[in-house]
């Protein structure tokens, strides 16, 4: 005998089928069936790396920081679901990579109460007990830009419940600049317009330059350096490093017996990089030994913070930090700091 097995998904689906779509049971159902089921195995066949959990929710290690991606949506043949199998595919092609500020890592045997950050590819899906830890997917807000168009109990919803997700989460990401208006404009939620600053600056490096291990200034958001001509061969690579142990607090001029080079960049005829200044992005500059100059420039992105930290007087009241970031900064050797300085 042929066993059957039992589809949540399909039996929740096949029940709204009949239902009004805008009556009360008809919500209810999606609300606690519908929008709690988990992806299906079948979506994994595809996939290299992730592994298939069973679970609402997929667990990743990343910095530190422990970050849920809801499986829901995956199971929704429309936009929202598309947008959703992006990001697992994107998921599934970051794990196990070498990154210079850390690896992602899936990791199981979670609590919900153990995750630092949920990602929810659908405002739909969201679960709101942790939307206040959450950043949420907004396609758009048509039933409040189109009230002509939707049901009355539709629109309802949205003024009552998505327009409440979205001024509580932690971040709201849409697609396209319409989108972005249109929430603003319906949701009268105040978002952050950060204006960032551009600066770019020329610099000389000279036989017998070296820059030890260090973080940026916390005022750059990204940071950039471009060689237009060099000798090859003559030291000053650039080098990138990672902590050999986890930290919650990092050294701006860290001990060099706490973190460890993993990239060396040679630098050849126009060799540029640029990278997220993050707590962890450490660089340096080996021993140059070149009888040439090396001309450089390097490139800021700065967030316009009203405190700035690339003010002396600002860093000596401890305005050194970055309201961005999680974890924080701090100068624990004034020694090495010195050495850097008078490289």
């Amino acid at each position: 005998m042929k066993k059957k097995v039992f589809n949540l998904r399909g039996f929740g689906k096949s029940i709204l089928f009949f239902l009004k779509k805008d009556s009360l049971i008809y919500l209810f159902i999606k609300k606690f069936l519908y929008y709690k089921i988990p992806v299906q195995k079948v979506f994994f066949n595809n996939l290299k790396r992730l592994v298939y959990s069973g679970k609402r929710f997929y667990y990743f290690k990343y910095l530190g920081s422990v970050i849920a991606f809801d499986s829901g949506p995956l199971n929704d043949p429309r936009g929202q679901g598309r947008i959703a199998t992006n990001i697992f595919r994107q998921l599934d092609k970051e794990l196990g990579k070498e990154c210079p500020c850390g690896s992602l890592e899936q990791i199981f045997n979670l609590t919900e109460d153990e995750v630092d950050l949920f990602i929810f590819p659908s405002i739909h899906w969201v679960d709101d007990k942790f939307i206040k830890k959450s950043i949420v997917f907004v396609m758009d807000v048509l039933p409040l830009s189109l009230p002509n168009v939707f049901p009355r109990s539709v629109i309802r919803q949205w003024r009552n419940k998505y327009c409440k997700f979205i001024r509580e989460a932690k971040a709201v990401v849409t697609i396209s600049q319409w989108s972005f208006v249109e929430i603003i404009k319906n949701v009268n939620t105040e978002f952050l317009n950060s204006k960032i600053k551009y600066n770019m600056n020329f610099a000389v490096m000279k036989k017998g330059y070296l820059k030890s291990p260090h973080l940026d200034r916390r005022d750059h958001l990204i940071s950039g350096i471009y060689y237009p001509a060099s000798e090859i061969n003559k030291g000053g690579n650039l080098q990138l490093y990672k902590t050999v142990k986890k930290t919650k607090t990092f050294d701006v001029f860290p001990s060099k017996r706490n973190i460890k080079i993993v990239k060396n960049y040679k630098i050849n005829k126009n060799f540029c990089l640029f990278f997220l200044n993050i707590p962890g992005a450490y660089h340096g500059v080996s021993k140059y030994t070149g009888a040439t100059d090396r001309k450089y420039f390097y490139i800021d992105y700065d967030f316009n913070l009203k405190n700035s930290s690339s003010s002396a007087k600002n860093r000596k009241k401890g305005l050194n930090q970055n309201s961005f970031w999680k974890n924080s900064v701090k100068v624990k050797s004034s020694f090495r700091k010195k050495t850097f300085f008078e490289e």
